[in-house]
């Protein structure tokens, strides 16, 4: 299977790479996707490797490597990531947390046998689900324990994996164990080919995410807001989103005079055409760069912040009064709801939360937060919410009570992993 996987896996390649330079996305890192930074795993012997793709992953990775290094105090842990602010985030928080932090190999079957032949991993965690067939399936000749932590599966990915479920339950027969988020993930899964037995409903390990001490970094003092300000954070959006918020603002500061506005897009590369769009609106804006950097104090007063840095989003939902979820009134999946709600925070999202929907549901189903279908329903709830303090409270409240009901999670995947550990450790080891 591998030969047709690795054929395939090439071709696509060819069209691929040009994208990936078009797009900016091809950094002069990614060649160590190809061969083995021997040099970062010299002293390194048998270490849980984590998988994190991406900025998301690697907050979960940071998070299940703490409560792990409490009861495996001596294990060396070393984490992979595929993209460039993946690794620049796990480089920022995972400082003398991880004993190396490298690129994910390609998948190709030479190189991810390369790979384990050097580094000699102990167990392979994959946060969520990223299922590459070649590297799970030398993991499994290997005689490497395989785990997928916080394992979630959108109805998207559900969809596009039953067209290919033959190969793909041949992969999941290599999985070791499943930690699944919720009920509707480990069903999934287990229709796919996962092993009954080898699936565990845990939770997700977002719930157990928050540290709030560090949430309480700024303060609407830090954007030169006042204390009765009401501030909007609009976090993780996508595009046309920030057009909409945008035009609900204008429409609402005439009603309320003390209304701020703090716009998180998802990728920064587009802060330039974001910039333009809030000029293009009349409005005044400063960056939080230059804010950051201490530029501008002496500059004009804006209303609007434009977030155009990464690993703040968090830290910055304690400002707001409300926040809006982004990528969820256009059909990108949604962002993580559990940010705010960990703060307290009332919750606003549209009906595009497809990747959060175990999340999505039980905030909804708790009142914790408010489902909108589009934008002019989007105007509507903010206005109701800005002149209603009492439910403000309300849906704030409820959302942190399910934060506190729901954790536990990452305590409980990271003694499961230590006991596959453990029984790993009995066998043969890598050759």
């Amino acid at each position: 299977m591998s030969i047709f996987y690795d054929c395939f896996f090439i071709i696509f390649s060819i069209f691929y790479i040009p994208y990936l330079i078009f797009k900016g996305k091809l950094h002069k890192d990614f060649r160590e996707r190809f061969t083995v930074p021997s040099e970062k795993f010299k002293g390194i012997i048998s270490p849980l490797w984590i998988h994190a793709v991406s900025v998301g992953e690697v907050v979960i990775a940071v998070k299940i490597t703490r409560e792990l290094k409490k009861i495996l105090p001596n294990k060396k842990i070393i984490i992979s990531t595929t993209t460039l602010t993946g690794n620049k985030l796990a480089r920022e928080q995972g400082s003398g947390l991880f004993d190396a932090i490298f690129y994910f190999p390609i998948d190709l079957s030479c190189i991810v046998k390369n790979f384990i032949r050097v580094i000699k991993p102990a167990v392979f965690l994959i946060i969520e689900t990223e299922l590459w067939p070649n590297i799970i399936s030398e993991m499994k000749r290997a005689h490497v324990p395989v785990i997928l932590v916080n394992g979630r599966l959108s109805a998207k990915s559900f969809r596009n994996y039953k067209r290919v479920r033959f190969f793909i339950k041949k992969i999941l027969q290599n999985v070791e164990l499943f930690l699944m988020q919720g009920d509707v993930d480990a069903e999934r899964i287990i229709t796919l080919g996962a092993c009954r037995e080898k699936v565990k409903v845990y939770g997700s390990i977002k719930f157990d995410e928050y540290s709030f001490s560090d949430s309480k970094k700024y303060t609407k003092r830090f954007f030169s807001f006042r204390e009765d300000d009401n501030v909007i954070i609009a976090g993780s959006t996508h595009a046309p989103e920030e057009e909409y918020i945008l035009d609900i603002y204008l429409k609402l500061k005439s009603k309320y005079s003390n209304l701020k506005l703090v716009i998180v897009p998802r990728h920064i590369e587009r802060i330039s055409s974001i910039e333009k769009l809030i000029r293009a609106k009349s409005f005044l804006c400063k960056k939080f760069s230059d804010i950051l950097a201490g530029r501008g104090k002496n500059s004009t007063h804006a209303d609007i912040i434009l977030i155009d840095t990464i690993g703040h989003l968090r830290a910055l939902y304690n400002t707001a009064t409300i926040v809006f979820v982004g990528g969820s009134l256009v059909k990108k999946g949604g962002q993580n709801p559990l940010e705010p709600a960990g703060l307290g925070k009332p919750i606003v999202f549209g009906p595009h939360m497809y990747n959060f929907s175990s999340i999505t549901k039980i905030l909804l189903e708790t009142k914790s937060a408010l489902m909108v279908k589009d934008k002019d329903d989007l105007l509507k709830e903010i206005d109701t919410l800005l002149a209603d303090k009492i439910k403000q409270e309300f849906l704030g409240r409820n959302a942190l009570d399910i934060i506190r009901k729901n954790s536990g999670a990452l305590t409980r995947g990271a003694e499961m992993i230590k006991l596959v550990l453990e029984r790993g450790e009995q066998n043969a080891p890598v050759s």
